[in-house]
């Protein structure tokens, strides 16, 4: 929690409402105090019960939960020590959750990379008796705030465990130990790779360059955050308000995106501008037909114009436009501040 300042968390809870990912009155720091200290009374338990007798001569059968642990706490280090690279991102889930795509997909790497560790330690050394146990807590957080976290964040919060050990098993079947070793010199960029494998390595990617609209907006909108909304979070955004099913494949062309909010100064309205680059037309074109239920279920009847599809309703207003194989998303508090940042915009948007 000292790494995150009460301002990135207001920040990050203002972003995640506009994305309609989280009640806008939703106590996100005190969410994150109490996963972070759940999670670290969790390890604490682990380790001051025997982790710290291990030194002994003759040092006592670990239960399953403490083995597990040791597992992965020597993985650490090994893994520390070869190639420089820190568990800190995968170990704790506020980390985490504020890590953005990348760092998502960095902790999916660790999380998978521990967890088939320690899934052939079971199966080469575990007796027959405590097999079946230790293999079935082996990517189990034993926290209690995921339960009560928002859907959205569960998943995202899961999603190393989950999909992290689905990555880094593809990655061993295809090349063994090897292949996952080779992994952290040109780790998954995105969450996308990880979701979808057969993207790895070559399919980084491709970054858009920021619009600057400092001239445009001036000093009563003050930028919130510049980042990448990432095909994971796309995919929850939609499933927000459309069948699961229907969420995944709008956001499964992704190929890249730049996500720039606002916070105005005097009424501390929020504006977001979304641009996303998809695999090609078509997919382009499956997210914008996927957006209109998804904005009569979030904002009420679209209205079709010659630029793209609005949305208006009392305190706000939505636009989405597609132009080649982009798709640009504005939400604003009303119809004059999207004109305003609309004709500061070049669209479709250059690379970077």
């Amino acid at each position: 929690m000292a790494q995150l300042s009460p301002e990135a968390v207001t920040a990050e809870a203002k972003v995640l409402a506009m994305l309609g990912l989280l009640d806008s009155d939703f106590d996100l720091a005190s969410f994150y105090e109490a996963l972070a200290g759940e999670w670290a009374d969790h390890l604490a338990s682990s380790y001051d019960k025997q982790l710290g007798e291990l030194a002994l001569a003759d040092p006592p059968v670990l239960d399953p939960s403490t083995t597990l642990t040791y597992i992965g706490s020597y993985s650490d280090a090994l893994r520390a020590e070869h190639f420089g690279i820190d568990s800190g991102v995968a170990c704790c889930p506020v980390t985490c959750a504020a890590s953005g795509d990348a760092g998502l997909a960095l902790a999916a790497l660790i999380q998978g990379d521990t967890n088939l560790v320690q899934e052939q330690w079971v199966r080469t050394f575990a007796d027959e008796s405590e097999a079946g146990s230790l293999e079935a807590s082996i990517g189990q957080i034993g926290v209690e705030a995921i339960n009560r976290a928002p859907r959205f964040l569960k998943e995202i919060l899961l999603f190393p465990l989950v999909e992290g050990r689905a990555f880094v098993h593809d990655l061993y079947l295809d090349g063994g130990w090897p292949a996952v070793d080779q992994a952290y010199a040109d780790p998954p960029a995105s969450t996308e790779q990880v979701l979808h494998p057969a993207l790895y390595p070559e399919g980084d990617p491709l970054a858009i360059e920021a619009p600057d609209l400092s001239a445009t907006l001036g000093t009563m909108w003050p930028i919130l955050r510049v980042g990448v909304l990432g095909e994971l979070l796309t995919r929850e955004m939609l499933e927000a308000y459309l069948p699961e099913e229907e969420a995944a494949e709008a956001a499964a062309g992704w190929g890249g995106d730049v996500l720039l909010t606002f916070r105005n100064a005097q009424s501390g309205a929020g504006l977001l501008i979304l641009i996303t680059r998809w695999d090609n037309l078509r997919q382009a074109q499956d997210f914008a037909l996927a957006f209109r239920p998804y904005g009569l279920a979030r904002f009420g009847e679209r209205k079709a114009t010659d630029r793209g599809d609005t949305w208006a309703w009392d305190g706000g207003y939505s636009l989405l436009e597609r132009a080649s194989d982009q798709t640009l998303w504005i939400l604003a508090p009303d119809k004059a501040t999207t004109e305003i940042v609309r004709a500061g915009l070049v669209f479709p948007a250059p690379n970077r």
